[in-house]
């Protein structure tokens, strides 16, 4: 699980960066999830299998950096667990999973937990528990998220270029 305490911290490019060492060995499943503000809103999924050629979504570029599938979930807190429920039933069993997210930590245990930090003065909301326990914490400006290696022996995975 990929999370930030900010818009704009390198999520993203983490985890293409994490799928280009990650799709050799294994197919790869990515779960963005999109908090909404409206609690009466209805939950959404979009599923992306193929590249968009022309396509500047993240789950085109999760997609263009190797996963198998990638699945966008827009939804309030109140329905999170339920749409990721729905999606996380939905990946084969013999697929990895990276979901990009700070807010599914309180719904889930990830085996390993990456979050990047930004400016203290700009920490989301969801952002506030899960940063306590995060296994990696990358500063903004301290790390460049694409030197980031991560791999899997069928039990647990690994880093390294920090």
């Amino acid at each position: 699980m990929i999370g930030s305490t900010a818009k704009k911290l390198g999520k993203t490019s983490l985890i293409c960066s994490a799928l280009e060492g990650l799709k050799t060995e294994h197919r790869v499943s990515v779960i963005k999830i999109t908090p909404l503000d409206v609690m009466e809103a209805p939950f959404t999924i979009t599923l992306s299998t193929r590249c968009n050629p022309e396509g500047t979504t993240d789950t085109d570029r999760f997609i263009a950096a190797g996963a198998a599938q990638a699945y966008w979930i827009r939804s309030s807190h109140m329905q999170l667990d339920e749409a990721l429920a729905l999606v996380l039933r939905r990946i084969p069993s013999d697929h990895l999973c990276i979901i990009e997210s700070s807010s599914a930590y309180e719904l889930l245990e990830p085996n390993l937990f990456i979050m990047l930090r930004g400016n203290e003065d700009e920490i989301k909301r969801s952002a506030e528990y899960a940063l306590s326990h995060a296994d990696v914490i990358l500063d903004r400006g301290q790390h460049a998220v694409d030197q980031l290696q991560i791999t899997f022996d069928g039990t647990s995975y690994q880093y390294s270029g920090l």
